[in-house]
């Protein structure tokens, strides 16, 4: 493993993000997914970017799932020109339950690209990996459950090597209103790492997810 040697002067920031999430099975192992996402940053001041999710997941036993998803995403520079960029992902989850414990391990390859290519997409199309813990608690008899998630960010083609180039820690809790209904608050920080002048960014969040079978 190869660390690039950086002169690091963090920078910090207060960011908000929000999302609208669908889901609907298709059949007993095969569902399809549709999300959308906008995120605030620089103090809340400015749309950094939003984007649409289209995804098919993929049940492949009690405790894998498999899914894949396309991703495209509008992102907005800090003089408000636009750069459009896209994913193409394909992620390995597992995760089983431990009395009222359950926790969730999740590996996730993404293409990143961009139809743009500036000194900040040099390297187009980017392939990630990201590696997800979760753990999350079912409080008793409450529609609450409390999660505490850690995510790393690692660049397949970065020119220096291979590295981790980002850390984010959620704690959050999901709302079960109902059987179709789901609200989530979370509060993120999202860690740059390895890279100049990295990116600390202090996050609250807010998802709501509607099953529509």
């Amino acid at each position: 493993m190869i660390i690039p040697w950086f002169c690091f002067s963090q920078q910090k920031d207060f960011q908000i993000w929000s999302s609208l999430s669908l889901e609907k099975e298709v059949t007993k192992k095969i569902s399809a997914t549709f999300e959308e996402e906008i995120r605030f940053s620089d103090n809340v001041s400015r749309l950094k970017k939003f984007y649409s999710e289209l995804g098919v997941g993929y049940k492949l036993s009690k405790k894998f799932d498999l899914s894949v998803s396309y991703r495209y995403i509008t992102q907005y520079k800090t003089d408000y020109s636009v750069s459009p960029r896209f994913y193409y992902i394909m992620a390995l989850s597992w995760g089983d339950k431990f009395g009222r414990f359950k926790i969730k391990v999740r590996g996730k390859y993404m293409i990143k690209g961009s139809r743009l290519v500036t000194e900040e997409t040099m390297i187009n199309p980017m392939l990630y990996y990201r590696n997800l813990v979760e753990v999350m608690y079912n409080i008793p008899k409450a529609p609450l459950n409390p999660f505490l998630s850690y995510e790393l960010f690692v660049p397949l083609n970065n020119p220096y090597g291979v590295f981790i180039d980002g850390h984010r820690t959620t704690l959050g809790v999901d709302l079960k209103i109902n059987k179709k209904n789901t609200a989530t608050v979370y509060f993120r920080n999202d860690r740059e790492a390895n890279v100049e002048n990295p990116l600390n960014a202090f996050i609250f969040g807010f998802g709501y997810k509607l099953d529509i079978n």
